[in-house]
């Protein structure tokens, strides 16, 4: 279905998408050189010295936006919609136009040093070959217009030049994997190591982690001398910071009913004074398209759906018994508000064409059969008042952090330390501990992007005020407050010291002490399982209370959890010969007991018949980590102008009919 079918909502899931991206549905477009002046204004970012323009900028930035919100919304029913703020997803947004931008400079500019050219008719070759332009075998203009409107929502040139991009990109990553090599005995080793198979009993004798003993500390600290090797860390910093709390600010924010009215009356009209309409349709889809039975049929359909709703039935339950289009039929048929060439245009149209209230005559687009009610065009209070309310909410409560961060950041910048700082204000500073580039830092989870800004600074230097995440369970980051913060020490690589972990290393040596331990029970446990036979196997292993099974066949590209320490299992397994006996072997939770039962070895013919495609998965493996690791290191060189966060900044604050805010930075 077109894309804003799509995103079809109730009222109440298109308040939602209000307060997700404000920017979008109540602001108006105005450009970043309005709101901050100047002709480098004109430049978001620069990517060694190629820059991005505002405009091409912006339409990216909302492509993302609409992106996101299809992707939540096709995740799944059960989630609900306001745990993610307006920040969220404006800021995850910013992240991937940012991203694209990057990658699309430094492919293009290698592109262009290696003389590739990708001309306009290789692109209309590789746009006229997808099946989903084409009608009839035969490409499509219109099909074409009409699937990227409502499915990307973007413009056939936006396209065009996606389509020119990958295929510069393949063609530069061709010319940087050719010189990678996969030898005969590579492509042989491999095909035999993953068909090589054998079939076995097996058992696993775990360890009961419940009831480790606990070792004595200088049990412990002898267990670390001995092992120092497993206890290293790569260079490692450490700050410590005060942390400005959004959920502690949520008690000082007061949204008034009087605030909700005067936001309503000055953006009731928005969307009309945009040229956007708002509308709701029941669709009817002929059930095979390239048939023209099934449009007849689907044409009668819609006929008598009109005769029923002409009957007086209502709109809304007819759409949710009788529309094809799943988005838009749960919520009643309602599309929500759309612009110009937003829409089909023969749906556009016969929509805007219709009175409020009024509905239409089944109208014909390429998806089916529309029967379009033209909804009011000015959403009620009541229907915006809860959406209102909860945008204002969010908006002070960012403001007041905000500003309380800013206040303690400038306090420090001012001369004071952070503790001093804690001190006058009776909060709390709190410390990071060591963490390397990956950002895992302690009690706060991943937070890679503060890693890279603080191994940029001095010990003793103050950063910029930065934003803290937390990651949802389904993969969305949500912020949890600011963070003020000083870096404190800094470590090359070398060994932990003790005192940083000695609750592992306590753990790590009752689970060894424990595991010698259980070592004489697996030897008699396999004992028992040899004079059982493989009649015998299953009974004996499971009346332990360990996991037995078999006979299972364990190939080399089998994955199996269930089997604790895979790879020195596998690698055991695939060795033996039938009959051999496997363990007690130790895994990182007990021991590995196998009988071998039977072993079967590829055959040459086999190989000769699979080499060429084994070799092929091979290179392509090889050439994407060679493109990868390239692409890791272009990035990391790369000389970057960003002004993304003054193009938010300015993008929210023209949204809200406000001057720019002079806050520090905002999420993203």
């Amino acid at each position: 279905m077109l894309k804003s079918m799509r995103e079809g909502m109730k009222p109440v899931m298109w308040g939602v998408a209000v307060a997700f991206v404000g920017a979008l549905f109540l602001g108006g477009a105005v450009t970043l050189t309005n709101i901050i002046g100047g002709d480098k204004a004109k430049v978001v970012m620069s990517v060694n010295g190629r820059n991005i323009e505002v405009d091409e900028f912006r339409s990216r930035y909302y492509r993302e936006l609409r992106a996101i919100l299809d992707e939540y919304r096709e995740s799944g029913e059960d989630r609900e919609l306001d745990e993610l703020t307006q920040e969220q997803i404006e800021n995850e947004a910013l992240r991937r136009a940012f991203q694209y931008f990057l990658t699309r400079e430094l492919i293009m500019a290698q592109a262009e040093e290696l003389g590739i050219l990708v001309s306009d008719e290789e692109v209309i070759k590789v746009i006229e070959n997808q099946p989903e332009f084409q009608s009839g075998g035969e490409f499509n203009q219109a099909q074409y217009e009409s699937v990227l409107a409502r499915r990307f929502g973007i413009t056939p040139a936006e396209y065009e030049e996606e389509i020119r991009l990958a295929v510069a990109m393949s063609r530069v990553q061709g010319l940087i994997g050719e010189t990678g090599r996969v030898s005969e005995n590579d492509v042989r080793q491999q095909f035999f190591d993953n068909n090589r198979a054998v079939e076995c009993y097996y058992t696993n004798v775990m360890l009961d982690e419940d009831a480790l003993e606990p070792v004595s500390e200088e049990a412990a600290k002898e267990y670390y001398e001995n092992h120092k090797d497993d206890y290293r860390h790569t260079e490692q910093v450490r700050v410590e910071y005060i942390l400005v709390s959004l959920e502690e600010h949520r008690e000082k924010i007061e949204v008034t009913e009087e605030d909700v009215k005067r936001y309503y009356d000055e953006h009731k009209d928005d969307h009309y004074n945009r040229g956007e309409i708002r509308a709701s349709h029941i669709l009817i889809v002929p059930e095979n398209p390239s048939d023209p039975g099934s449009w007849a049929t689907a044409e009668a359909e819609a006929a008598s759906v009109k005769a029923v709703l002409d009957a007086g039935a209502d709109f809304a339950k007819t759409a949710e018994e009788y529309s094809d289009d799943p988005g838009s039929a749960l919520n009643g048929g309602d599309l929500g508000f759309f612009g110009p060439g937003a829409m089909d245009p023969e749906f556009e149209n016969a929509a805007y064409g219709l009175e409020e209230g009024e509905i239409s005559e089944p109208v014909m687009t390429v998806f089916g059969y529309h029967i379009i009610r033209r909804d009011a065009d000015i959403p009620s209070y009541d229907e915006m008042a809860p959406v209102i309310e909860q945008q204002l909410f969010d908006r002070k409560l960012f403001e007041s952090a905000a500003k309380d961060a800013e206040e303690i950041h400038q306090m420090v910048l001012g001369g004071l330390t952070l503790r001093e700082v804690a001190v006058s204000k009776g909060i709390e500073v709190k410390d990071s501990g060591f963490f390397g580039r990956d950002g895992n830092v302690k009690g706060l989870g991943d937070q890679s992007s503060l890693a890279t800004e603080a191994f940029k600074l001095t010990v003793g230097e103050t950063g910029d005020i930065f934003p803290l995440f937390q990651q949802t369970p389904f993969g969305m980051t949500v912020p949890t407050g600011y963070m003020i913060w000083t870096l404190t020490e800094r470590r090359e690589p070398g060994n932990v010291p003790y005192e940083e972990v000695k609750e592992v290393v306590a753990d790590d040596a009752a689970r060894d002490a424990a595991l010698a331990d259980l070592k004489a029970k697996a030897d008699d446990i396999k004992a028992e399982l040899k004079n059982a036979g493989d009649e015998g196997f299953l009974e004996t292993g499971r009346s332990y209370g360990y996991t037995t099974n078999g006979p299972i066949t364990v190939r080399g590209a089998t994955r199996l959890p269930e089997l604790g320490g895979f790879g020195v299992v596998k690698e055991a397994l695939l060795a033996a010969k039938p009959g051999d006996w496997i363990g007690p072997l130790k895994t990182p939770r007990g021991y590995f007991i196998a009988h071998v039962v039977a072993k079967e070895e590829p055959g040459e013919t086999d190989y000769q018949t699979s080499k060429k495609r084994v070799k092929a998965e091979m290179m392509m493996s090889l050439r994407e980590k060679m493109f990868v690791d390239w692409q890791s290191w272009m990035q990391a060189n790369a000389i970057v102008e960003n002004k993304a966060k003054e193009f938010l900044e300015a993008e929210k604050a023209v949204a809200a009919g406000e001057e720019p805010l002079d806050l520090p930075v905002p999420f993203y």
